[in-house]
This record gives C-alpha cells, sequence and structure tokens, in this order.
C-alpha cells in the first residue's frame, strides 16, 4: 500500500474530511492535489494508473509521480493536527524523555556527576517503559561517553534487546528466506527473547528485593528473591552467569541480615564456581563469605578469606579490611594486635564517619577488655568532642554505646550489671527499634549490646 493509502487507512470518515478542508485552504478544489485526494478518500480500490488517468487523461503520465510526492508531503504536515488527541500524549511522553536527557547531560557537563546520573536513571525508566528505543540508546550513548553508563544501562539494555528481537521476529516472518533457515532464525530469536524477557523479569524482582533489604524488610525481600531464582531457573539452559551471579548476591545480602551464615557460606562459594565472575563480584563475594565466617567463629577460614583478598588490591578499601582484621584478632584475644592494627588504620578511615567513629570505640573495647580504665578516661572525653563535631552524621548505636561505656566507667565493679540493665541507651541498644538495630556486615562487627553482656555477665 502507498503512503497516501497508508495514512488514509488511518483515518476516520470525520479525519478524512478534515484533510479534505486543510488541503483546499492552499489548494483550490479544482486543483489537482485536491481532485487526487477526493478520489483517493472516495474510492480507495482504484490503483494509481487510473488514479493518473482521470487525472491526466493519461495512465502513464509522468507529472502523477510529483503530484503524488507533493500531496504526501502536505499530508504528512497536516496528519499530527488532524490526529492531535492520539498523538498528543506520546508526544508528551516522549518529550518528558528528551526533556530528562538534555538536565542529565547539562549536569554532565558540568561535572556534577551525581544530579547527572540522576536524571538519566529517569529518562532510562521513562523511555525503557514506553519503549522508545531510539531513545534509550540515545541515554545509553550519553551515559557512556560521559563515563557512566554502568549504573545505567545493565536493565534497560535487556529491554532494549527484547524490543529489538521482538521486532527482528517480525520482519523474519514477512521475509523470504528458505523455510528452513527461516526456522532456523525465529528458533534462535524466540529463545533469545524468552531468555532477555526472563532476565528482565529477574532483574525487576533483585532490585525490589534490594529496595525491601533497605527497608529491612527481609520477609518482603525473601519471597522477591524466591520469585526471581523460580522464574531463572525455569529456564535451565538460557540463563546467562552474570543473573546468576547476581541473584547470589542479592541472596547472600538477604541470607547475612538473616543470620544463615552456614547457608552463606555455601552460597558464596557455590557463586565463586561461576566461570567469568569479574574480579569486583569476587571481592563481594568473599566479603560474605568472610562475615560469615567471624560470625561463626571460623578464624581460620576468615584468615583464608584475608589471603586470596589480598590478590585484589585495586578493587579494596585496605582501611576497612584492616579494620575487619583487627577485629579477627580481638575475636583470637590478641588483644595488643589488635589495638596496633586498629592505630595504623583509625586515621586513614577519617573519610568514612562510621568506621572512624567505630574504630575508636573499639579501642575503648580493647582497653576494656585489657582492664586499663584509667586510659579509658581520656579517651571517652577525646571521643565527647569528637561525637559533637560529627553528630548530625552518627549512628543512633554510636551514641547510645558511648553513652553505656561512659556509664561503665562511673560504676563500681559490684553495681554495674544491676545498673546497666536500667540504664536506658543499654535498653536502646537491645530494643528492635529499627533505627537501633543491630545490622550485621557493617563497622559494628560485634554487637554492642553482646560484648557488654557477654563482659559483664548481664541476665
Amino acid at each position: 500500500m502507498h503512503t497516501i493509502g497508508q495514512l488514509l487507512e488511518s483515518c476516520s470518515i470525520n479525519e478524512k474530511n478534515l484533510l479534505l478542508q486543510y488541503i483546499s485552504i492552499k489548494n483550490s478544489p479544482s486543483s489537482k492535489k485536491y481532485r487526487l485526494l477526493k478520489l483517493m478518500i472516495k474510492n480507495p480500490e482504484l490503483k494509481d494508473p487510473e488514479f493518473a488517468s482521470i487525472i491526466y487523461d493519461s495512465s502513464e503520465h509522468s507529472a502523477y509521480s510529483q503530484l503524488k510526492k507533493r500531496l504526501t508531503e502536505e499530508l504528512i504536515s497536516h496528519i499530527s493536527l488532524i490526529k492531535k488527541s492520539s498523538f498528543q500524549k506520546e508526544n508528551c511522553k516522549r518529550m518528558q524523555v528528551i526533556e530528562l536527557l538534555q538536565k542529565g547531560q547539562h549536569f554532565l557537563h558540568l561535572d556534577l556527576q551525581k544530579e547527572g546520573v540522576k536524571y538519566l536513571k529517569k529518562a532510562l525508566e521513562l523511555a525503557g517503559r514506553q519503549g522508545y528505543t531510539d531513545l534509550v540508546l540515545c541515554i545509553h550513548e550519553t551515559a557512556r561517553t560521559a563515563g557512566v553508563a554502568e549504573p545505567l544501562n545493565y536493565d534497560e539494555l535487556f529491554r532494549l534487546k527484547n524490543a529489538l528481537c521482538k521486532q527482528l521476529e517480525l520482519t523474519l516472518n514477512n521475509s523470504k528466506v528458505e523455510p528452513e533457515q527461516n526456522k532456523a532464525n525465529l528458533i534462535s530469536l524466540k529463545k533469545s527473547v524468552l531468555q532477555t524477557e526472563s532476565n528482565n523479569e529477574v532483574l525487576n524482582l533483585l532490585e525490589k528485593s534490594e529496595m525491601y533489604l533497605e527497608q529491612n524488610s527481609l520477609k518482603k525481600a525473601s519471597i522477591a528473591i524466591q520469585d526471581a531464582e523460580s522464574i531463572l531457573y525455569s529456564y535451565p539452559s538460557i540463563h546467562q552467569p552474570e543473573i546468576v551471579w547476581r541473584l547470589n548476591l542479592t541472596q547472600q545480602s538477604v541470607l547475612l541480615k538473616y543470620g544463615a551464615y552456614e547457608e552463606l557460606i555455601n552460597n558464596c562459594q557455590k557463586t565463586l564456581q561461576i566461570k567469568g565472575i569479574p574480579d569486583h563480584v569476587k571481592v563481594e563475594v568473599y566479603k560474605n563469605e568472610w562475615f560469615a565466617a567471624f560470625y561463626l567463629g571460623y578464624n581460620e577460614l576468615a584468615k583464608k578469606i584475608l589471603l586470596k583478598l589480598a590478590q585484589y588490591r585495586t578493587q579494596l578499601n585496605q582501611n576497612i579490611w584492616h579494620y575487619y582484621e583487627s577485629y579477627l584478632l580481638f575475636q583470637e584475644g590478641k588483644f595488643q594486635e589488635s589495638l596496633h592494627l586498629n592505630h595504623d588504620c583509625q586515621r586513614l578511615l577519617k573519610s568514612n564517619t562510621d568506621y572512624f567513629l567505630g574504630s575508636k570505640l573499639f579501642e575503648m573495647m580493647i582497653l576494656i577488655e585489657r582492664n586499663e580504665w584509667d586510659w579509658l578516661e581520656f579517651k571517652l572525653e577525646n571521643f565527647r568532642k569528637t561525637l559533637y563535631a560529627t553528630k548530625s552524621k552518627t549512628k543512633n548505636r554510636i551514641q547510645s554505646f558511648f553513652h553505656c561505656l561512659q556509664h561503665l566507667q562511673k560504676l563500681t565493679d559490684s553495681s554495674r550489671s544491676m545498673e546497666l540493665k536500667k540504664f536506658r541507651h543499654y535498653q536502646l541498644l537491645t530494643s528492635e527499634n529499627e533505627s537501633f538495630s543491630w545490622q550485621p556486615g557493617t563497622f559494628e562487627l560485634i554487637p554492642y549490646h553482646q560484648w557488654i553482656e557477654k563482659l559483664l555477665k548481664v541476665n
């Protein structure tokens, strides 16, 4: 079907009459352009030679093709006005994506990467949802050029691939390729589309799970992971390794929060067997395995993991790992070595408020274990000044533990256990209140309230 025929096919009777009215503004009713459009509306079944013979008295008239071309151009310029109501919403969505993209480009140009990424993500989400594959590619290219493509393109490129595969499948269906070859191509494409769709579903569920984890909704996070796992392993022949390790990483976060440490170790060891796993993922998996080993008291395993992690120095924050290692020495009763290692990394942790303050509190824990209460008084006063300077950025558990240490320092040996149970900040540490609940895998490797209970044998 020619272009004019396609345009008219998409129009209602009223819209066709409106097109005639628009054409008549620049062309008189006796003009060839107006007459041709009127003929095409009234007699859509006629062919081009028949239209040409009516307009020019000759079916081979060379001017007919030019007339038809000019009419097509004018109809295209008017069709958006005729179909304004149906195009308006679509155009509005496209304009929203373009506007978000332009804002992102502007911020990236000013080296404001955080703001730029925020707008590119919004643009990418809307473009992916609406199926604007051209804009998705444009956003991806903008992100790639700016050096921020990695956090943006993963999920949306799957959606883009999905859309392109489906379009290619339609093209192949209409092609003149040999039946057997066409069938093989279609099978390959269907497999690709199925893989993309299942991967996309899995990724969406993992995003939900991560969101639930941030909200501390472990039950909802677990359900989302189970659904993702069910989808992924329904198609074992087509799932991709990166989807598997991403699923495993999310599972590990849930297992860590649940305290299922044995299961966490098994999951980590299984994940490390996946071929082609990137180094930054290996480091994340080793970190989760190390936490599990530490909490289970598997000190030898924890030391072996530290040796493996030494291979990935470029991927590691060495200071934080020295901090973790000082806790491991503390757990083994090697207080002097723990204190030295903690001192070595403390100054270099200043850029990370939680770990910096955590290392100072940990130093006081070591002093108490060594019964050095005189030193403790000096350290508490210094910490009070530091805490005052960083109070707006300080976690509730840090503040409450500091108050507990102050309280302990004032009490006599015989009264510490009894008085502590009544102390408000100790009660907050032991509560399940969201802002005071202990989170594994953070700066507070040993829960402060458990350490106090063990120290004083609080019942």
